[in-house]
């Protein structure tokens, strides 16, 4: 192969692979951007909610423990507060949670009880719009499992807490914020299903693509400036 037909080959491969590629190098650049720009914290709505502390007297944890789980392997045991009550937080197959004075199971919190949580952990002044204990739960809440507890706060970031209906625990803040970096993150990994597989084979073939486009480019920059110059001058 001549070098001009070289180069016209190479020319030509650059211009359609860079027609194929032009969308997603577009979602690349500028998602990437966008998430470079975007602080982290306020992603993650670490700003929009206290931090939960526990800080309860061992002297109110009046039942033994032993009484609830038995002979039973567990994995973890942790003290939280449900409500200024001390509670048993105890995974074996899943987390449970056990009054620590009574050693009764909690009962699932109702909408008063959730509310005034949700009030006492929100860092903002704007008031509670709707609250729902969801049966199936957003892609946004993932992966939690349901049933879940979502709040909906009246703010110019449409603010939402995922509280747990048993513990009050909040598991997850979700905001315009995160829900922008989020959609950003999917055209980023082109994962358009769960968001979080950037190892699939779609990305893969995209990357190399792109890698390709790029050396064809730096290849017809090379022929454009040292091997076509002197063929145009004969």
């Amino acid at each position: 192969m001549t070098a001009l037909r070289f180069y016209r080959f190479n020319r030509t491969l650059h211009k359609w692979m860079g027609l194929v590629l032009v969308i997603q190098l577009i979602f690349w650049i500028g998602g990437g951007t966008i998430m470079a720009s975007l602080d982290i914290d306020a992603v993650h709505g670490d700003h929009l909610h206290h931090p939960q502390r526990l800080a309860l007297p061992n002297d109110r944890y009046q039942y033994p423990i032993q009484n609830i789980i038995g002979l039973q392997v567990v994995d973890q045991v942790q003290f939280i507060s449900v409500n200024q009550e001390p509670v048993y937080k105890i995974k074996i197959d899943q987390y449970r949670y056990y009054s620590a004075i009574d050693g009764r199971e909690l009962s699932l919190l109702n909408d008063e009880q959730v509310s005034i949580i949700a009030k006492s952990l929100y860092t903002g002044s704007a008031g509670i719009i709707g609250q729902q204990l969801l049966a199936e739960l957003p892609m946004e809440a993932r992966p939690l499992k349901a049933p879940m507890w979502r709040i909906n706060f009246a703010d110019n970031i449409n603010t939402s807490f995922y509280i747990h209906p048993a513990s009050g625990e909040l598991q997850r803040v979700r905001s315009d914020i995160w829900r922008l970096f989020d959609f950003v993150w999917m055209l980023h990994i082109m994962d358009y299903d769960e968001r979080d597989d950037f190892n699939h084979p779609l990305l893969v073939i995209f990357a190399l693509s792109a890698l390709i486009f790029t050396l064809t480019g730096a290849v017809m920059l090379y022929q454009m400036l040292i091997v076509m110059r002197p063929l145009k001058r004969t």
